[in-house]
């Protein structure tokens, strides 16, 4: 079922600000240690959850340009979750990468491959 609820825009980035706040006072004030399994959960939801929301305003931005009818607004929002929540995915893979070892090329291509496919099964109707 389609829901004609939309988050506004200045709305997600005041939810991107405020999460990014709370991870410098989670980076500034715990060690990974000290937080246990449970609060490296919550450190890297929080990275997940601020990228999707700046991902989410940049589609919808993108998306808004592309849309010439008024009927094909309430498709943006749709899209514009959709690829926002794969592409708030490439950080958090580049993160986890980096904390295996050091972060090469490499490892940058293979998550922008990831992505790029993740992104052309979506378009394609796949998930």
């Amino acid at each position: 079922m389609k829901t004609k609820f939309h988050i506004p825009s200045k709305v997600l980035l005041f939810a991107s600000f405020l999460l990014a706040i709370f991870l410098i006072a989670i980076m500034n004030f715990t060690t990974p240690m000290g937080v246990g399994t449970l609060g490296v959960l919550v450190f890297f939801t929080i990275i997940y959850f601020m990228f999707a929301t700046l991902a989410t305003v940049a589609c919808r931005g993108f998306f808004m340009m592309k849309a010439s009818k008024a009927s094909e607004k309430n498709e943006v929002y749709r899209k514009s979750r959709k690829y926002a929540s794969i592409l708030a995915l490439a950080p958090l893979m580049l993160l986890i990468a980096q904390s295996f070892g050091h972060l090469r090329i490499l490892e940058g291509v293979i998550v922008l491959v990831i992505t790029g496919v993740l992104i052309f099964m979506s378009a394609k109707g796949v998930f």
